[in-house]
């Protein structure tokens, strides 16, 4: 599900595409779009998984040849959709489903295995600095072209109000424009509203069949959290880059009928979708509690209790795998009976009456409060050696670093 959001966006513009090229050659036909899409869409998919496939292949015999850097594998992991697009597109199939498939591909594979830890890291962060840099180039795009738009807007209005007979002798104005942005607009919030509600029946109803409690509340409390929904479903960074995709001519050179109509309608929609949201969930979501555990929470505290017991068996293993005559038998003794202890205070009997598995749970959040403490304390500590050039760059960097895993691993056994 979490790839369904994606896919519909990859489609969508695959569909955007069809109809562009029927624009610029003036003709269309049902069947012969439906097996180019068919053809466009499946293909797409399969060459994004295998471009991923074979450049899996060739990086694991680099990595068992030259040993694994992160940054190559980081690079090596960013440009695969690029070269997916690229070879589906010389295919005549579909190079954004080729990406998206070569990235969620990509995605799945790393699940059934550790990999390197530096390299996870590092990739995160790369990855987020790419999405966050690309998010706010569209932007940047948005605010580069609208003020010309918005010059031209009275011939844009003429156009959009008669598309057929060609621009009027008198401008209409911006009123027919912000016409058409809050009627489409009004369309998106409607079947938001529609697509919530539904989605709250359908819930409802599969609770009643699980025989679980069923997700709702008061009437009002309802519609509030359904117009919520439906106010956050902010249109932005692939509505504008589709609208910027139209080409400016037409094959015989005529300019794109209605280009810079759609883009002021694009960006209209953008420009309100993004100020109501601002404007109406504050007063939406306020006085609105949210419930006093996430099912995200409780799922991510089985799952600690599970690796917690995985963990406990491992070091039984081991413990048992240890030679007792050897030189460090009772140093190992030690040193996994402190371990034990430590993971039995993360899992949790399911048979444990519920005062004390809050007491529990009460407990590690102490402890781990108190860890950040001293955590906190170190941090400051070597801040001063670093100030006094007590320590090199070097060492202070790898030290914050490592000081900034332990503590960000930390505040989460807190929310947990």
């Amino acid at each position: 599900m979490e790839g369904e959001a994606l896919l519909n966006d990859a489609s969508g513009l695959v569909c955007l595409q069809f109809a562009v090229t029927a624009a610029l050659t003036g003709t269309f036909s049902v069947g012969a779009a439906t097996v180019s899409f068919l053809w466009a869409a499946i293909g797409g998919v399969l060459v994004g998984v295998v471009m991923v496939a074979a450049v899996r292949v060739v990086h694991g015999w680099l990595v068992r040849a030259r040993g694994d850097s992160p940054g190559t594998t980081i690079l090596t992991m960013f440009l695969v959709p690029f070269a997916a697009y690229l070879a589906a597109e010389h295919l005549d199939m579909s190079g954004i489903l080729a990406a998206v498939a070569g990235g969620m591909t990509l995605n799945l594979l790393p699940l059934e295995e550790s990999g390197q830890v530096a390299t996870r890291l590092q990739g995160t962060a790369v990855g987020e600095m790419i999405q966050f840099t690309l998010n706010g180039v569209i932007f940047v795009l948005l605010g580069w072209q609208l003020p010309g738009i918005l010059g031209q807007a009275p011939m844009i209005a003429s156009q959009a109000g008669a598309p057929h007979a060609g621009p009027l002798e008198t401008p209409v104005g911006l009123g027919w424009l912000a016409l058409q942005v809050a009627i489409i607009v009004g369309v998106l919030l409607g079947l938001r509203v529609l697509w919530v509600w539904v989605s709250l029946v359908v819930s409802q109803a599969l609770a009643r069949w699980r025989g679980k409690p069923r997700p709702g509340g008061p009437p009002g409390i309802m519609l509030r959290i359904i117009a919520a929904m439906a106010i956050a479903g902010v249109r932005g960074a692939v509505t504008l880059a589709g609208v910027l995709s139209l080409p400016d001519w037409l094959r015989d050179g005529v300019p794109f009928p209605g280009r810079d109509v759609a883009i002021f309608l694009a960006s209209g929609v953008i420009l309100v979708s993004l100020v109501l949201a601002s404007l109406a969930l504050p007063w939406l979501l306020r006085g609105l509690s949210m419930p006093e555990e996430d099912a995200g929470v409780e799922e991510e505290r089985v799952a600690e209790a599970a690796l917690a017991r995985a963990a406990l068996r491992r070091l039984e293993q081991a413990h048992h795998a240890k030679r007792l005559d050897s030189d460090d038998a009772d140093l190992h003794t030690e040193a996994v009976l402190r371990l034990m202890e430590f993971y039995r205070r993360q899992v949790e009997d399911p048979d444990m009456p519920v005062d004390a598995r809050a007491q529990a749970r009460r407990r590690l959040t102490i402890d781990a409060e108190l860890r950040l403490a001293a955590l906190r304390a170190k941090r400051d500590e070597l801040a001063r050696l670093h100030r006094i050039h007590a320590i090199s760059e070097e060492t202070w960097r790898r030290m914050v670093h490592s000081l900034d895993m332990m503590e960000a691993s930390l505040a989460r056994s807190r929310v947990l």
